[in-house]
């Protein structure tokens, strides 16, 4: 009888919350860069639409797209990569944005600045 009861609790454990272990830490710090990215993106559209503004982000595809400098309004701008990590600064200034996964990431970053 303790023998049937240990059985069923052993074909009873509860599962595992977690399904995919296999993803390293890169891929999820990527991950949540993104979905920072995204909820930036929504909140200057909350922002906009509460004052009655029509706003849409274009994903910029070369440094060209990019806006201006915020502090100093110059279109001199670059990207910074360092391993895996991107940022667009100023080279006028020295002003740099959001260090991001991607460079289309830091691009969008920065245009949100």
């Amino acid at each position: 009888m303790a023998r049937t009861r240990l059985n069923e609790v052993e074909n009873n454990k509860p599962k595992t919350l977690v399904k995919d272990t296999s993803k390293s830490v890169l891929q999820l710090e990527k991950e949540i860069a993104k979905l920072k990215t995204q909820n930036t993106r929504l909140k200057a559209e909350l922002a906009a639409a509460k004052d009655g503004r029509v706003v849409k982000f274009e994903d910029p595809r070369t440094v060209k797209d990019c806006k201006p400098c915020p502090k100093c309004e110059s279109k001199n701008i670059a990207i910074n990569n360092v391993g895996s990590n991107n940022n667009v600064y100023c080279r006028e200034c020295g002003e740099a944005g959001p260090v991001s996964p991607s460079k289309k990431m830091a691009m969008i970053n920065w245009n949100l600045m």
